[in-house]
């Protein structure tokens, strides 16, 4: 054999021997292949089906429990373990302290000042006695630093030494905390160095009814009907006045409409069960024992590791509405409702509201419009009007007054509110 012949020869020797071991990795591959695909159809079809079980899994991370955040999960877990608010009997013998704290929700000033603190200084000539009854103001403004009244600059909410505002817009929760920081100020009013109205050489005295209240509304009574009205056991006529020692919360725990449904009952976080979710006007009045146990007491001792509860609330519009009745139900103030479908009648929900409360709107405003706002009024001749049908309601407060605009009154049709002619109707209603 020449040199040639071998050296072709050794050459096809190494292809062969090339192609089999190409051929052995080939085939090991394709058996690994085979068998991780196997255990992969095997674990896919162990216990039915792979997408069963993801399915399962999708399910239980949509459930309506597992969506719950942490901080909802914690809020639910302490308001299962919250001890009912403990009702204290109101005892009539006892001397109440009558003092009322109007804590007012403004833009920046209260356009209706001078009719506010005529009202609190007593202003009625028909009566001849000094009113017992002791007033003190605070104010949550929107704009604090464009008040221009130094009578009002005194009264707004301060945090370290600064006007504190949490700036609301329209039905926001920032409403909401406002109205909580002003009742929990409200508590404390004899510590913020805000001088009394009424009465301010006599020592302070613990407040004890607290009314919310806007830039826009005005009294439609005088502090003397006030007093006789929130203070005083018994009327004139000696039968027994069912307003005293009692919160007025107009509630009710059914929407009153679909507007109310989608964006308030139904917006409100499920930490909080239906069953104690509330609605009422905003404009109400409470007494200490109610607010103590709402902001300082009760609920804030229950959920003292949690977030605020107001933030189970902050995709609620207006808020404002249902935050206080809601916390008055979970607290037990209110009989609990296990039905929020079918609308109540009012006879029925007068009767399920709670022993301490009385279901009755305090201010009266007008919906007639439709609109997401009450109707507007001006002047002397619809505060006239306006003051008549409140009254007629029971109500002590009446809005939605605006101040006259001097452009848009140039032909004088309307009267601006003055204290005298503020007076005549108080007095007389004319």
């Amino acid at each position: 054999m020449d040199f040639a012949s071998g050296l072709t020869n050794l050459q096809k020797a190494a292809q062969s021997s090339s192609s089999a071991s190409n051929d052995n990795v080939n085939y090991r591959r394709g058996e690994n292949f085979k068998k991780r695909g196997s255990d992969s159809l095997s674990n896919y079809n162990a216990d039915g089906n792979n997408r069963n079980n993801h399915n399962q899994r999708y399910s239980k991370r949509h459930d309506s429990r597992s969506r719950l955040s942490r901080d909802e999960e914690w809020i639910r877990k302490n308001l299962q373990s919250l001890k009912p608010y403990n009702a204290k009997s109101v005892n009539i013998e006892a001397e109440p302290t009558c003092h009322l704290v109007l804590l007012f929700l403004t833009i920046d000033d209260l356009p209706f000042e001078h009719i506010w603190r005529a009202w609190m200084e007593d202003f009625d000539s028909k009566n001849e006695w000094k009113c017992p009854m002791k007033v003190s103001v605070l104010c949550h403004a929107k704009f604090p630093y464009k008040v221009k009244s130094k009578w009002l600059q005194k009264r707004l909410l301060r945090r370290h030494h600064k006007y504190h505002s949490y700036r609301p817009e329209w039905g926001s929760v920032e409403i909401t905390r406002g109205m909580i920081d002003l009742l929990y100020d409200g508590l404390h009013v004899n510590e913020l160095n805000v001088n009394e109205t009424n009465n301010s050489d006599s020592p302070p005295v613990e407040p004890d009814r607290f009314l919310f209240l806007s830039e826009s509304c005005l009294p439609i009574h005088s502090l003397h009907y006030f007093y006789e009205t929130l203070y005083l056991p018994t009327k004139k006529d000696k039968t027994k006045n069912k307003h005293y020692g009692k919160s007025w919360i107009n509630a009710r725990n059914s929407p009153n409409n679909g507007y109310s449904r989608q964006l308030q009952f139904d917006r409100v976080s499920q930490a909080i069960p239906q069953s104690k979710v509330w609605k009422a006007d905003q404009w109400m009045l409470l007494t200490r024992n109610h607010a103590e146990a709402i902001v300082k007491n009760n609920l804030p001792s229950a959920l003292s590791r949690c977030v605020p509860l107001w933030t189970m609330f902050k995709y609620v519009k207006a808020s404002d509405e249902i935050y206080f009745p809601t916390a008055f139900a979970l607290l037990g103030i209110f009989i609990d409702s296990t039905n929020n479908d079918n609308v109540e009648s009012d006879e029925k929900m007068s009767e399920s509201i709670g022993e301490e409360v009385i279901k009755k709107r305090v201010t009266y405003c007008d919906w007639s419009g439709g609109d997401k706002n009450p109707v507007s009024f001006k002047g002397i001749r619809q505060l006239r009007e306006v003051a008549m049908q409140a009254k007629s309601n029971g109500c002590l407060i009446a809005r939605k007054f605006v101040p006259l605009d001097e452009k848009s009154n140039s032909q004088k049709k309307d009267t601006p509110i003055t204290i005298d002619e503020w007076m005549k109707i108080i007095e007389t209603g004319n």
